[in-house]
């Protein structure tokens, strides 16, 4: 209980954790009462870290699915939480803050293929799509 009052994290996550410091079974037995008991819920975790990545983090859905799956959340729970939260037009506006953001900064041009570039890698490296950077960079692919 100690380690999942310090944070929120997935029952795979836990379950390791445990295992590391203490031994196997203990952690399988651990995290399985946490579930019964709905202390310890994947779907729940992921919809909140989805809010927060999204949300405050300003990252793309590519990217926090995949870190979801990193956390040891299954492939489809992540999707699922992340086509729940992040709908494609909130992504389209959350890059084109992003993109405001990163030319507004001090030595950008948006009309300077160097700094579109490097928007580009940024973007697309926070999780979003290449089409979609593409679109609001104003360039075809």
């Amino acid at each position: 209980m100690a380690m999942l009052g310090r944070h929120e994290m997935s029952a795979a996550r836990l379950r390791t954790k445990i295992a590391e410091r203490f031994d196997e079974d203990l952690a399988e037995s651990v995290c399985a009462r946490l579930l019964e008991l709905e202390l310890l819920d994947d779907e729940t975790y992921a919809e909140r870290y989805v809010e927060r990545r999204f949300e405050r983090g300003g990252y793309g859905g590519a990217r926090i699915e995949r870190e979801l799956r990193d956390r040891g959340v299954a492939r489809a729970t992540a999707a699922e939480a992340v086509a729940r939260l992040v709908d494609a037009e909130a992504e389209r506006e959350r890059a084109r803050l992003w993109l405001d953001r990163f030319f507004a900064s001090a030595r950008r041009d948006r009309g300077s293929e160097k700094d579109r570039a490097a928007a580009f890698r940024r973007l697309v490296s926070r999780g979003y799509g290449s089409d979609l950077v593409c679109d609001l960079l104003g360039h075809s692919r």
